[in-house]
């Protein structure tokens, strides 16, 4: 389901809930072109909050609307999407660059008041995710552990890959244990960041054990699909086993964490 709510004149509120439908697309259009006539530049809030996917007839009339419509990309000026799931962020991140002269930013679910405001022109500044990447003393300089939490930021990760391109130069091969205390995703632009992937691929060669601690779900999933095809042993352990993953790796923390 589509529901369209004009806020004012060229800004919109969409607030998608369930599976879309092609019938939700042709009740939520015509109100969307609507907005085309009112004014020059066009906003948006769109609440994804809900979304739980769209079917192909929808897909197809969706795409085929968006193709027709490539010339008033540019009359749109800010978009505020609100979700907390990384693949749309991702998604966002990347159709935001797309956009000529639009300014695209995502929102949390709680923060609606926010995206509204945002999206009719105020200034609101970007909450700062508390977030961190922090190096765990062990016992062995060739056994590497890391705790990671919150919304990991590009500068963070590439601090990261440098601590371990130097083990890699030092060592033949390494041990490696990650320990997630928290995760509210990451910044989308360290995809695409061309030294990080470089040092993923070197790093296979490197790698002679890898733990993961205290990941959620849905990554243990994708780890676990992942990890068939990785040339190195990995495991993955929940949050209270995190001493057998010490022992799993041969080797022990070298203090306790401050």
């Amino acid at each position: 389901m589509i529901t369209v709510e004009t806020i004012a004149p060229g800004l919109l509120a969409l607030t998608v809930t369930g599976k879309i439908e092609k019938s939700d697309l042709d009740a939520a259009i015509p109100a969307i072109e609507k907005a085309y006539g009112e004014t020059e530049k066009i906003s948006v809030v769109a609440d994804l909050s809900g979304f739980e996917g769209i079917s192909a007839e929808a897909f197809v009339g969706d795409l085929r609307y968006g193709l027709s419509h490539l010339g008033d990309l540019k009359r749109y000026d800010r978009v505020a999407v609100i979700t907390d799931r990384d693949w749309i962020e991702a998604l966002v991140w990347v159709e935001g660059k797309l956009v000529p002269g639009a300014t695209v930013r995502c929102f949390e679910p709680g923060e609606r008041d926010d995206a509204r405001r945002f999206a009719a022109g105020e200034d609101v500044p970007e909450k700062k995710r508390p977030s961190f990447i922090r190096r765990i003393p062990a016992d062995r300089p060739d056994a590497l552990a890391f705790a990671m939490g919150g919304k990991l930021t590009g500068a963070e990760v590439k601090a990261f890959t440098a601590i371990l391109t130097e083990a890699y130069e030092n060592f033949a091969m390494i041990d490696l244990l990650i320990r997630i205390d928290s995760y509210e995703g990451f910044e989308f632009s360290t995809l695409f960041d061309r030294h990080t992937w470089s040092m993923k691929g070197a790093s296979f060669s490197k790698i002679r054990r890898y733990a993961l601690v205290g990941a959620p779900s849905f990554i243990r999933n994708s780890f676990g699909l992942f990890a068939t095809f990785l040339p190195f042993e990995t495991k993955m352990f929940d949050a209270e086993d995190e001493d057998e993953a010490w022992a799993w790796i041969g080797a022990k923390k070298a203090e306790p964490e401050a």
